[in-house]
């Protein structure tokens, strides 16, 4: 759901509540009103020449908030929920009740807002930022790059996951002035991994081993199999990827590779499931057994 509040300087003095960064204050605009906010993405007219009682263009502050379902809302459910003060936003708002959001998932749906394209041909097709499947494709431009053309100022506060793991995807590199929150998908990332890891690592599914991987030069860092693309180079830079033997963590998942590539209850692309089959890397050995009776050995 997205709420889009427009606003203009009034001309007053004293405080005001400011995004950090800005050097413009917000008017009518409370975030202690607003529930379960994905992403608040907002931007300033920022013209110096101009007074701020004749600003041609309006302020605007744009809220996502992240998988929030269309009967989440009292409005629209019945009563069955409680949300007055969205409630009362929304009567008192310009409401789009036939506005269907990109895909079903997080990161494909803020790519398709963001650049208003449908989310496979931005390049961000599921959330998995470890694979880098939340990136919006650095040939695409965003709605923060066409207020930035057209003389905004631009911030971002909250959830990015449009390109997690990678500093050309930064929410500073595809045209926001100011950033404050996190880039991947949940804020308490590094708390739950590592509970996870542990839970691995005593049940004896994480280890430590030497082992070739694939390394790419100008990235400076390890590739997965899939992310060398045809002629031996990295996908993201197309600089030729070299192998190094190097002590790294592993996950045991020979011991759950048969249940990792069913996909019959998982309704994932075609590409996707390649990629999951190529991930695990699951192989069958040959057993071959010769009769050597005739050499009198037991």
């Amino acid at each position: 759901m997205i709420f889009s509040i427009r606003t203009r300087y009034r001309g007053v003095t004293g405080d005001h509540d400011k995004l950090p960064g800005f050097n413009a204050p917000f008017t009518d605009f409370r975030m202690s009103r607003v529930g379960a906010i994905g992403m608040v993405v907002s931007f300033i007219q920022s013209s110096k020449s101009q007074a701020r009682e004749k600003l041609t263009g309006p302020n605007i502050v744009l809220m996502v908030a992240d998988d929030m379902g269309y009967g989440d809302f009292g409005l629209y459910s019945e009563g069955r929920v409680h949300t007055p003060a969205l409630d009362e936003l929304a009567t008192e708002s310009l409401r789009f009740p036939q506005h269907y959001a990109g895909s079903a998932v997080c990161s494909p749906s803020r790519a398709a807002l963001l650049t208003g394209r449908y989310p496979i041909r931005t390049g961000a097709i599921t959330p998995q930022e470890v694979l880098g499947n939340d990136r919006i494709a650095l040939g695409e431009a965003t709605i923060a790059d066409s207020f930035k053309a057209a003389g905004y100022a631009t911030g971002m506060v909250g959830k990015w996951h449009n390109g997690a793991l990678d500093p050309r995807f930064h929410p500073n590199a595809r045209g926001f002035d100011e950033f404050a929150g996190f880039r991947g998908g949940w804020a308490d990332y590094y708390r739950w991994n590592q509970w996870f890891f542990l839970q691995f690592y005593r049940a004896g599914l994480a280890y430590r081993a030497h082992a070739p991987a694939n390394w790419c030069p100008s990235c400076n860092t390890v590739l997965a199999n899939e992310q060398v693309v045809e002629g031996g180079n990295c996908e993201r830079c197309g600089t030729a990827v070299t192998h190094r033997d190097l002590n790294q963590w592993f996950f045991r998942i020979t011991r759950y590779a048969d249940e990792l590539l069913d996909h019959s209850k998982i309704e994932w692309p075609e590409k996707i499931n390649i990629m999951q089959t190529n991930w695990i890397g699951r192989s069958d050995g040959v057993e071959v057994e010769f009769d050597i009776s005739e050499y009198g050995l037991e």
